[in-house]
């Protein structure tokens, strides 16, 4: 090979290194799957002019993990972003309501932070949502965005 045929082979070589490597480092980061909690909860909703209505469902939440962080004073913490709601019970009085996210708006943000500086767990979870209402064959939007917090999420 010619001196020129080196130098573009040298060159070539180098570029697909820098590109396997990037394409190893953006899958590694992207491997983090979503993670889906099981549960009940209880709801007190507020139908607009109504009053409120005790609900008691059974479904999910999935969401995202996000970018790890720092707080100011030195808790770490991970971003978390509602991906997916899902849940199903009745209205005392009313009948069938499945709750389910509003992916049409955007809510504040949801996070998951250790509750004491270098100690993981247990640590404050709060996720924020809008969701929509399905109740006895009418659908509601959330005026305000729903707010879950858990103080003493375990590892």
């Amino acid at each position: 090979m010619t001196k020129a045929a080196w130098k573009r082979f040298g060159i070539a070589t180098g570029a697909l290194t820098v590109l396997a490597v990037g394409v190893a480092v953006s899958l590694q980061a992207a491997a983090v799957p979503p993670v889906t909690c099981n549960g009940s909860k209880d709801h007190i909703i507020h139908i607009y002019g109504g009053p409120p209505v005790h609900v008691a469902t059974t479904g999910h939440l999935t969401a995202g993990v996000g970018t790890t962080f720092v707080t100011s004073d030195g808790r770490k913490g991970t971003n978390l972003t509602v991906q997916d709601v899902f849940s199903t019970g009745k209205a005392d009085g009313i009948g069938a309501a499945t709750f389910s996210l509003d992916t049409t708006r955007q809510a504040g943000p949801s996070a998951i932070v250790e509750n004491k500086a270098g100690t993981g767990f247990p640590a404050t979870q709060t996720m924020q949502f809008h969701f929509n209402l399905d109740l006895n064959g009418h659908t509601y939007r959330s005026i305000n965005a729903a707010s879950v917090t858990n103080t003493t999420v375990a590892a």
